[in-house]
């Protein structure tokens, strides 16, 4: 991706067709292209990737063109005999490529199925620029195009794509099959897939829905089923338009490297994101997979048929799919209290990245394929949602309501700007949303609010947060929310400093935390919101943002550590989940940030009240009448009491875990807190049983849970096996990166896990090819760090060795510098 390709060249159609090979794992193509040129041409540039041209000819309305081609650096250039002239032209090209193993373009995945026989499947991940790897292509989001698709596979197979099949011809032991066209669409929403697969469907509104697997499973995709059919009907009725295509599959991939990806028609997941067994899947897994599904299907409107102009608005895929998918999670399931997720994982995520210098707008500029990886993140997906439900809040519902419908309806089977949005939805609030988003969209950062009680007001300022020390410049008009007492009050802070009048005895910033700002207070104020988190006036949404702000000022050098440990005193009475949580994060982070050598056992220990009581009142057993929220406090209570120390918590988690090991059952929702208990024991005979159960057990949320367990083991040497066994065949590629987030959140793999790398690099480096995985590889070595001087040498150690992910590498050398200056700080505590 060296610069854009030419405007005046587009593509009108694609005709494709393949030929999979399953014994030596390479496919055969031909493709017809209708190009269109709107402007004199001396050449014809696509995308091409690791496929061989064999043959090529160009042809207008009456003659074949004279042409020679070249491949360079990712391009297929084509130069005609003579300059072509506006009109249609006809391309076809006759190429091959390997099925590759890197989880992108066309490639193949391994599972074993029901009769323990080791079989592959062919699958496609196009996004973000890898159609290219598949066929010769114009790989760009604008370049809309309609395809029409033939398959040729073995005859046992079922073959899948965009849109359903049009015919099916068998001839032996080969059959091909031909779908129909599908709308106009960007190249990274094509799906190709082959392979064995079982299917369980069901037909809604004469629109047939399936879940598709292989190996036996697709059973465990029941719940997924019924939830997909009923949340296609919500975004219909919410949107306003029908879905437009005549159905919708969704396959469980064994080797995928993201969560899930929406090509039109034809979603892909993880099997642990689209599976969901009744007898082994925990409350937080079936949580996942709704919202992973719900997150897919938005794409179906916001992304396939409206589609970003190109990859700098990436957010407006991403931010409405993530917002939307917590909305028809809440619709169809409210006693799961969702938005508590969306605020602890997508907001909390992104505060955590947009604090540092190295973090980069909403909307941000890309050029090469690393590039556009690497806004995969938490800006794009989580600032993104969080300023769409922050407007939202500003404008009403109903209001966000009709302003999203009416953009989609404006743009639909075309292209979009955040330009095209925000003038949308201000159109039709009447509110000046633009000024809001373009704010919250082109620049890095978020507001920190300064808070200090002087007299009989609250006097608020506002400054960019950042780690170290808060920076000024331009204020952000803000829609700024605060609860006094029990009244509800907003206006728009759009300077520097403002005042209110304190009409009760507290105010707190951010009500409902709906706003994507931080607000620390001065002592005086503090001393009156503690009343009010300990008498439970305010939300629990409130007092886990309280409790939040709080850490992260702490951590970026704002605050003492010894005013949250104040703080946390006012806790020792919460029984809200989504507080705790939050409570025991901050546990784990300072043990980690600090190094503790005990391993946290005493800070824990003295925030265990709550979670002591917590287990007290509900027991080990789950009752049938418990709300889903109990099962998790009862796990989170478990796994906190472990870390502390308790040792009848502890004895009594390891022996539930020893049994589930040894092949009895386990309450899911408990698993993997009793598994905590294991990895704290800590021995060689306990690490091999874990990962025996890993290679044994055939669940998908099983096999993670346990993989991660054994991540958890303190011992460096251990942890060294862990690495190794993560290179070898027993586990998957897409799971290394949870091996190497685990690593990086273990002080005992600090020093063990860079010299493990280097002596691995060779095998490691390869890893380029699966970008996330190796993202997460970088992610890892750099921030288990433990002081400046490790940090240089693994800085001059990648200068040499690794190019390219630069602003992978800058984010989490930040984080490491943050961590250990927190250290430097607070060494005494």
């Amino acid at each position: 991706m060296t610069q854009r390709l030419c405007r005046s060249v587009r593509p009108r159609s694609y005709e494709l067709r393949y030929t999979i090979d399953f014994d030596t794992f390479v496919f055969a193509g031909h493709e017809t292209v209708i190009i269109e040129i709107l402007e004199t041409q001396t050449s014809i540039r696509l995308h091409c990737e690791d496929i061989t041209i064999q043959d090529l000819v160009l042809e207008s309305a009456d003659r074949a063109i004279a042409c020679r081609h070249e491949i360079s650096d990712g391009e297929l250039n084509i130069y005609p005999g003579q300059p072509l002239q506006p009109g249609d032209y006809r391309l076809g090209v006759r190429f091959r490529g390997p099925l590759n193993d890197d989880l992108s373009g066309l490639y193949r995945s391994r599972y074993v199925d029901d009769a323990g026989q080791e079989k592959y499947l062919v699958t496609t991940q196009f996004e973000a620029p890898y159609a290219r790897k598949a066929f010769p292509c114009f790989d760009e989001p604008s370049f809309k195009a309609s395809f029409r698709v033939t398959l040729e596979i073995p005859a046992s197979m079922i073959g899948v794509s965009n849109m359903p099949v049009e015919s099916e011809t068998v001839s032996g032991e080969r059959k091909t099959i031909r779908f129909a066209p599908t709308p106009p669409m960007s190249t990274y929403l094509l799906y190709l897939g082959a392979g064995e697969f079982d299917y369980i469907e069901r037909v809604r509104d004469g629109r047939t829905i399936r879940v598709y697997g292989v190996g036996g499973k697709s059973d465990n995709g029941a719940f997924a089923l019924d939830f997909a059919a009923n949340a296609l009907a919500y975004f219909e009725q919410y949107s306003g338009i029908a879905y437009p295509l005549p159905k919708l599959d969704l396959l469980a991939i064994p080797d995928f490297a993201a969560g899930a990806m929406e090509n039109w028609g034809a979603i892909t997941f993880r099997e642990v994101l689209l599976y969901v067994d009744p007898a082994s899947s925990s409350l937080a897994v079936k949580k996942r997979v709704a919202e992973v599904i719900a997150h897919e299907l938005w794409h179906q409107w916001s992304g396939n048929l409206v589609t970003m102009q190109w990859w700098n608005d990436l957010w407006l895929n991403e931010a409405f799919a993530t917002y939307q998918g917590f909305r028809a999670v809440e619709h169809f399931f409210p006693e799961w209290h969702i938005w508590d997720d969306f605020i602890e994982a997508d907001t909390k995520s992104a505060f955590a990245m947009d604090m540092l210098s190295s973090t980069h707008p909403i909307a941000v500029p890309v050029h090469t394929p690393n590039e556009v990886e690497e806004i995969f993140d938490h800006i794009s997906y989580g600032k993104g949602g969080s300023v769409l439900r922050m407007i939202e809040g500003y404008i009403g519902e109903e209001s966000f309501r009709k302003g999203v419908a009416a953009y989609l309806e404006a743009f639909k089977y075309g292209n979009a700007t955040a330009e095209d949005l925000w003038a949308t939805l201000e159109r039709n609030s009447g509110q000046p949303v633009k000024d809001i988003l373009i704010a919250c969209v082109t620049k890095p950062g978020f507001p920190l609010l300064v808070a200090a009680q002087e007299g009989d007001g609250l006097r608020i300022s506002q400054q960019r947060f950042s780690a170290g020390r808060s920076s000024d410049g331009e204020p952000w008009p803000v829609p700024l929310t605060w609860l006094s007492g029990e009244t509800f009050n907003e206006r728009l802070f759009d300077g520097r400093e403002c005042t209110m009048p304190i009409e009760a005895s507290w105010i707190k910033c951010n009500a409902y935390q709906t706003g994507f700002y931080r607000t620390v207070y001065d002592t005086r104020s503090y001393e009156h919101l503690s009343t009010a988190v300990i008498s439970k006036s305010l939300p629990a949404f409130d007092r886990w943002g309280i409790l939040n702000d709080l850490w992260a000022c702490v951590l970026a050098g704002h605050r003492k550590l010894s005013v949250l440990r104040d703080a946390m005193a006012w806790y020792k009475n919460e029984d809200h989940v989504m507080v705790l949580r939050e409570l025991a994060g901050q546990c784990e982070d300072i043990s980690l940030y600090l190094r503790l050598a005990d391993g946290g056992r005493t800070l824990f220990k003295s925030q265990v009240a709550p979670f002591a009581a917590a287990l007290e009142q509900h027991g080990w057993e789950k009752r049938a009448e418990e709300s889903p929220l109990t099962a998790q406090l009862r796990s989170l209570a478990i796994g906190h009491c472990v870390r502390a120390g308790d040792d009848a918590v502890s004895g009594h988690a390891l022996n539930l875990a020893q049994a589930y090991l040894d092949g009895e059952g386990i309450d899911p929702d408990i698993r993997g807190a009793c598994l905590s208990a294991v990895s704290r024991a800590g021995t060689w005979e306990l690490f091999r049983k874990v990962q025996k159960a890993y290679e044994q057990k055939a669940g998908t949320e099983e096999k993670v849970a346990l993989l991660g367990a054994l991540g958890d083991f303190t011992d460096p040497e251990q942890l060294v096996a862990y690495a190794d066994y993560a290179l070898s065949d027993a586990v998957r590629r897409q799971d290394m990166r949870t091996v190497f987030a685990r690593i990086g959140r273990n002080p005992a793999g600090s020093e063990a896990f860079f010299g493990w790398v280097r002596d691995n690099w060779s095998t490691l480096h390869e890893l380029r090819k699966s970008h996330f995985v190796y993202m997460g590889l970088l992610q890892a070595l750099i921030t288990t760090a433990p002081d400046t001087v490790t940090l240089d040498r693994i800085d001059e150690f990648l200068k040499r060795n690794s190019e390219g992910y630069e602003k992978t590498k800058a984010i989490a050398f930040e984080k490491a510098s943050l961590y250990i200056g927190f250290r430097r700080r607070e060494q005494a505590v």
